[in-house]
């Protein structure tokens, strides 16, 4: 009797062992997905002047406050001619201004004066990011630097890539002072790519499940509310020219999130451009720069 009845003690504390151990594994793997959600590691930008020089162009170092008071970083890139308009770029998740200097430097040619900054938590950028939330806010008050400086010119186009098109999209539906947007490699539903996410971040088809509590601890580390970051609720605002730009290879958005993004902007004149062979990063690089052309072509119209 005693024997079974030890026997039951201990399968119970096993049992209590392996609850606890579990746990531990979910805290700590939801813990884990925030960090690189919010504070990826940084990619900081040396100083812009020195690279733009060698390409014969000028540049102006630009900083402002957020919202929440975080101080944020950016560069005005002057175009070598009669500017034509200015063309914003937000940068996605884990990525810094860096990148796009090269990028940016066939649409400066043809006129297109450009603004490159630091998403917040991001490059030389304070504090974390929030998944989209207040980043369009971000956006925003850049704008209105740029307009105290005597920077801006319109027409005002803006490009974001992935994280940075969640954004963009919303900067895009609410502010007037837009009139052209590009979405490369951008998903529509953040829950979607949330758990896509944690598929791709463990390697487990099984984490798939825990997306409920990782959006409970970001909703509780940034303080926004699910909507806020959702592009789905604000897609059919988009009235103005839209181009969209995905890789067919994209495993970090699968290409059928950017086709369900195409669908739901549904009040927006859309052109869309979809690559053979390219995934998320290269998307800019890739098809002997069909992209970069495909950009060049829709900037033309304005």
């Amino acid at each position: 009797m005693r024997r079974s009845r030890r026997t039951a003690l201990w399968g119970l504390f096993i049992v209590l062992l392996a609850f606890a151990g579990s746990y531990f594994v979910y805290d700590s793997l939801l813990d884990r997905a925030v960090d690189f959600l919010t504070q990826p590691p940084r990619k900081v930008a040396p100083p812009a002047e020195p690279f733009w020089k060698s390409h014969s162009m000028t540049v102006t170092d630009v900083e402002w406050k957020s919202r929440d008071g975080l101080r944020l970083s950016g560069e005005y890139v002057h175009a070598p001619k009669i500017p034509r308009g200015t063309l914003v770029i937000a940068h996605g998740l884990g990525d810094s201004r860096l990148p796009w200097r090269k990028r940016v430097i066939p649409w400066l040619q043809e006129g297109w004066d450009v603004f490159l900054f630091d998403q917040r938590g991001h490059g030389r950028s304070g504090g974390s990011g929030t998944m989209g939330c207040r980043e369009a806010g971000d956006m925003a008050d850049a704008l209105n630097r740029l307009e105290s400086l005597k920077l801006l010119r319109a027409p005002l186009v803006v490009l974001g890539h992935s994280l940075g098109g969640v954004s963009s999209l919303r900067l895009a539906a609410l502010d007037p002072r837009v009139k052209g947007l590009i979405l490369a490699s951008t998903y529509l539903n953040v829950q979607a790519i949330a758990e896509h996410f944690l598929h791709g971040f463990t390697g487990y088809e099984w984490t798939r499940r825990f997306t409920p509590g990782l959006f409970e601890r970001i909703i509780r580390k940034t303080g926004c509310k699910i909507d806020q970051f959702d592009p789905r609720a604000i897609a059919g605002q988009v009235k103005v020219p839209t181009l969209l730009i995905h890789g067919k290879a994209d495993v970090a958005v699968p290409v059928e999130m950017g086709k369900q993004l195409a669908r739901a902007l549904s009040e927006a004149p859309l052109d869309r451009l979809f690559l053979e062979d390219t995934g998320h990063v290269d998307v800019f690089e890739a098809q002997d720069l069909a992209a970069t052309k495909k950009v060049a072509a829709f900037l033309s119209q304005f």
